[in-house]
């Protein structure tokens, strides 16, 4: 069984030393009437990440500033035969 999330970026932060790179927080989605179920199911919650990535970062912005919800989907990862990524 996987589950699914609604978030929103609530914070996102640039360090001098490294713009291309964002500090991030994600929070639960419960405002509006649309969202009654999901706030029913998920009253409050956050999620903090770095990302390194300048794409990924402004991918983020981009919801942010659009005040779009975000949706994450948890479940079982799959093995990995090399976790060295990169």
């Amino acid at each position: 069984m996987a589950v699914e999330a609604r978030f929103y970026v609530s914070d996102m932060k640039f360090a001098a030393h490294a713009p291309e790179a964002a500090q991030l927080k994600l929070s639960a989605v419960v405002r509006g009437p649309e969202n009654a179920a999901w706030a029913a199911a998920t009253p409050s919650g956050t999620i903090e990440m770095y990302v390194n990535n300048p794409k990924a970062a402004q991918w983020f912005r981009d919801r942010q500033l659009a005040r779009e919800d975000i949706s994450l989907i948890f479940d079982v990862a799959g093995e990995v035969e090399d976790r060295k990524f990169g």
